[in-house]
C-alpha cells in the first residue's frame, strides 16, 4: 500500500542551468549526494515526529535515491520493507499500514473478514476512523526550507570534488 508526497524544492533552477554544461553522467555525481543530503534531513524530521507505538514504524522508515535513464534524480523517504514483527499475537507491517498514520481513516463498517483477522471487533459496527498525523507531510515541509542553499554548497562542494580528482568532463 504506497503513498506518495511529492516535494519541489524551489529556487534551483539557476543550478539546474548551470548543471547543463556537464555531461549526464557527471551531472548525476553532483545531484545525487546533495539531494541524498536533503533526504536525510527529512527521514531525521520524520523519525523524530512518528507516533511511537512499538516502534516499527519508526525503525522502517528509510530513504532510497532513484536515477532515472533521463537523468531525472529523485529520493524517496518512507517505510522499508522486511520490518514486518508478530506483536501481540498479530502481525504488524509498517509498509501496509504507514498511509493509515499520515493521512488517517474516514469512519467506516468493519467486514466479517477483518474481524477474522484481528479478533477483536464485532462484524457489521462501525469503526469511528481518525484523523492523521500528517508525519512526512511536516517534516518534509520543515526540512526543506533553506534546501536550495544547502543544496547549492553541496553541489559547489562535489564540483569542487570532481575537479580534484579530474573526472569533470564538460559536454
Amino acid at each position: 500500500m504506497a503513498f506518495a508526497i511529492r516535494a519541489e524544492i524551489t529556487g534551483i533552477k539557476e543550478l539546474m542551468q548551470s548543471l547543463e554544461k556537464f555531461t549526464p553522467a557527471v551531472q548525476r555525481k553532483i545531484l545525487r549526494p546533495a539531494l541524498r543530503a536533503e533526504g536525510t534531513r527529512v527521514l531525521k524530521e520524520a523519525r523524530a515526529k512518528v507516533p511511537v507505538d512499538t516502534k516499527l514504524l519508526k525503525k522502517s522508515l528509510g530513504q532510497r535515491t532513484k536515477t532515472y535513464k533521463n537523468g531525472r534524480v529523485v529520493v524517496i523517504v518512507g517505510p522499508r520493507h522486511g520490518f514486518k514483527q508478530v506483536v501481540k499475537g498479530v502481525a504488524k507491517n509498517p509498509v501496509r499500514y504507514a498511509h493509515l498514520v499520515e493521512y488517517g481513516a474516514k469512519p467506516h463498517s468493519i467486514s466479517a473478514r477483518s474481524v477474522i483477522a484481528t479478533r477483536k471487533m464485532v462484524a457489521g459496527k462501525l469503526h469511528p476512523g481518525f484523523p492523521g498525523r500528517l508525519v512526512l507531510t511536516r517534516a518534509y515541509k520543515t526540512a526543506l526550507n533553506g534546501a536550495a542553499e544547502r543544496m547549492a554548497a553541496r553541489m559547489a562542494q562535489e564540483i569542487e570534488k570532481l575537479a580534484a580528482k579530474g573526472k569533470l568532463k564538460v559536454s
